[in-house]
């Protein structure tokens, strides 16, 4: 096994980013940076694009989404190698308008679901708030007289409390939780300061007026930083594991490769709702920036189509680990241990995007680094999630496997993956992109 400390000091980059990465629009801040630190030039998708041979650029789309590429006189040829995640994950969203005084004298707010989260682990923890708010302007230059901030409340300032087991004795036997009822984060207690409302709270958090504040996307996520856990150190313990992980490493594969290949990377948002956004990878918001990218290219569409046929994808989404305490719902032959490899994932039924040659093509390449691999397969009568690859092969016909590492609790609050998987996928993403 590799050396410990040599894989903590790369699992040290990851813990930043999961740290950083509170919302997607963050984490787009965070790879925008490491992207411009690399010498990558940033494009505006709503200006025209001046870009040719050997051009190393990224773009933001909408904030909560980003692409970044590599080109060389070799792209239809050798097509591009592209690595797809995605930087959301299941959460708490806030209604707008939403807060409310209880009975009790105390602040809540009134929030709804996003995408899959295990209820109960939002329970009973510090959280805190991120997003975006939207506020009047008088720049007629500005859209709509409306400008917008990217905020992050950073403290301890809200949480959602349990009922107490003297209250509720069936708590410990399957209580199912209440979307509206039961998830209502108490914010603050009104008899105590002078903020009396949420929007009161944005008012002097953004130094701004609050009749100034016309509508925000506001989300709660837990405030306790990523933590190497274990007796051995062998162990990742952070929210949002699934899928910024994933991101990490391609990102950071992707700016230390020294190879002057075509090269993609895309990160997507609004996975953990079905991708149906126009950051999200049901849209055609990729095949629209290939397109752009051949025409400045001035490539011939039969070109076009030659390139991505000699493309690759690897669609990189995080996978479950065997439990036994769950034993009954795995494969029994094919069970996905942590710090034991990256994952393969498949699916006759086209969940993912593996076939067998594709898997071979993933095999090969772990085994010129001598990466270990395991094998993922849904229990043939649980029927399992998708991901990215089948939604972006939609539109990108392109070749492609769907992989990830394996982690406990997947949509939990706080979630358990492995750093030796961690820096073994790191690994097969550098030969990749060789």
């Amino acid at each position: 096994m590799e050396n410990i400390n040599e894989v903590l000091e790369r699992v040290k980059k990851l813990s930043n980013f999961l740290n950083k990465g509170v919302t997607p629009y963050h984490a787009v801040l965070n790879v925008r940076e490491i992207l411009l630190e690399n010498g990558f030039v940033e494009l505006n998708y709503k200006e025209k694009w001046n870009i040719g041979e050997n051009f190393k650029g990224f773009l933001k789309f909408n904030d909560s989404s980003i692409f970044a590429f590599n080109l060389n006189k070799e792209f239809i040829k050798n097509g591009f190698k592209f690595i797809a995640s995605h930087l959301d994950s299941p959460c708490l969203k806030i209604k707008t308008g939403s807060d409310f005084l209880n009975s009790d004298g105390n602040l809540y707010l009134n929030v709804e679901v996003y995408g899959g989260p295990i209820l109960n682990t939002w329970l009973d923890r510090g959280l805190s708030i991120a997003g975006k708010v939207f506020i009047k302007s008088k720049d007629y230059n500005v859209s709509f007289n409306v400008c917008e901030k990217i905020v992050d409340f950073k403290d301890e300032i809200a949480f959602i409390a349990n009922c107490p087991i003297h209250l509720n004795r069936e708590i410990n036997s399957g209580f199912a939780l209440n979307r509206q009822k039961h998830m209502m984060p108490l914010i603050l207690t009104t008899s105590v300061g002078k903020i009396n409302s949420f929007r009161g709270l944005i008012s002097k958090y953004l130094d701004v007026n609050e009749e100034d504040i016309i509508d925000f996307d506001l989300y709660l996520y837990d405030v306790q930083e990523a933590k190497i856990i274990g007796v051995n150190n062998e162990f990742i313990q952070s929210k949002k594991i699934d899928d910024l992980a994933m991101a990490e490493a391609s990102v950071y594969s992707f700016v230390n490769s020294k190879s002057n290949g075509n090269k993609f990377i895309c990160l997507f948002d609004g996975e953990e709702i079905g991708s149906s956004i126009p950051e999200g990878a049901y849209s055609k918001t990729l095949l629209n920036i290939l397109n752009r990218i051949y025409k400045c290219l001035e490539v011939s569409e039969e070109d076009m189509y030659i390139s991505l046929d000699n493309s690759f994808i690897i669609s990189a989404d995080m996978a479950h680990a065997y439990n036994s305490s769950y034993g009954e719902k795995f494969d029994d032959y094919n069970k996905c241990i942590v710090n034991k490899g990256v994952v393969i994932k498949s699916n006759c039924n086209k969940n993912y995007i593996t076939t067998g040659e594709t898997s071979s093509y993933f095999k090969s390449l772990c085994d010129r680094v001598g990466i270990p691999y395991q094998n993922y397969f849904n229990r043939s009568d649980i029927l399992g999630g998708s991901t990215l690859g089948p939604i972006i092969t939609k539109y990108v016909s392109i070749k492609g496997v769907d992989v990830g590492n394996s982690m406990f609790a997947m949509h939990s609050c706080r979630e358990t993956a492995g750093v030796f998987d961690h820096y073994y996928m790191s690994k097969v993403f550098d030969e990749y992109f060789k």
